[in-house]
């Protein structure tokens, strides 16, 4: 674990606002590395020469986590950053009313892995709820007007920047994105996942789960009535992730068919 996972998951400091400074600091300390950065809106038909960078400076209501300036001191990107805390009532909709139609601005929410396909479909029904119309939109990227928002993992614009630093030599900075990531790698792998309201109320996935489990003594049932298989002195073995049962072939093997996360499983 780098020194910056270890600080903040002791508890000096809260993670997001830690990653947001740590993020922030690594920007600032290359022009070749906030270039890498500021070169994800490429393809959107974005490009500027950054300028200065401050965190969480205020725009009336709104406060993203990064505002990002061109070389002439116009606000041309919002970062905001995320593991698992949700969207705030502002979010996106204020943020992309702040930033200017001209020149073409962005916004940008950078999120864990896993999260990125949730959240993406949260903004669009924001937007959608607020009268906003999509266009262009591609992967977790869509223009709004002249402005653009996209939806980014932690280690999509970490590996970026980690090979913005190595082209360029800034080993120093290389180790400094690394630690980086070793907090977002352990956040991603450690955080307990909050039930969303359709998962409280959908059946299917509970139905989904029984069906499983079922399916391993089916099976195992089907082959003892052929003669292939025998459940005789053999038990149903039961774990924290997972059910099932051992079972002898032919008198020979003893295998174990189990359900662990979403599927069936055979081992010997």
């Amino acid at each position: 674990m780098g020194v910056l996972a270890h600080v903040v998951l002791g508890g000096a400091l809260q993670n997001e606002p830690a990653a947001t400074q740590a993020l922030a600091y690594i920007l600032k300390s290359s022009p070749d590395i906030v270039r890498a950065f500021v070169g994800m809106l490429r393809d959107a038909g974005i490009e500027f020469e950054p300028g200065r960078i401050e965190a969480e400076l205020e725009h009336e209501e709104s406060q993203p986590d990064l505002t990002i300036h061109d070389s002439e001191g116009r606000a041309r990107m919002f970062v905001e950053n995320k593991f698992w805390a949700g969207l705030t009532d502002t979010q996106p909709v204020s943020y992309l009313s702040h930033l200017p139609e001209d020149p073409p601005s962005a916004l940008i929410f950078i999120v864990p892995e896993q999260r990125v396909s949730a959240v993406w479909r949260e903004l669009r029904d924001r937007c959608s709820e607020a009268g906003l119309e999509w266009a262009d939109a591609t992967g977790n990227r869509a223009r709004i007007g002249s402005k653009t928002m996209l939806a980014a993992s932690w280690g999509r614009v970490l590996e970026r920047l980690l090979d913005a630093a190595r082209s360029g030599g800034h080993d120093d900075l290389g180790r400094d994105i690394l630690q980086l990531r070793g907090l977002t790698n352990r956040m991603d792998a450690e955080a307990f996942l909050p039930l969303r309201g359709d998962e409280v109320t959908d059946q299917e996935m509970a139905r989904r789960m029984i069906n499983y489990s079922d399916l391993i003594f089916e099976i195992i049932d089907r082959l003892e009535h052929i003669g292939v298989a025998s459940k005789r002195g053999f038990n149903v073995s039961h774990g924290s992730y997972y059910t099932g049962r051992f079972f002898g072939v032919y008198g020979k093997l003893q295998l174990w068919c189990k359900r662990c996360g979403g599927g069936t499983r055979l081992s010997a």
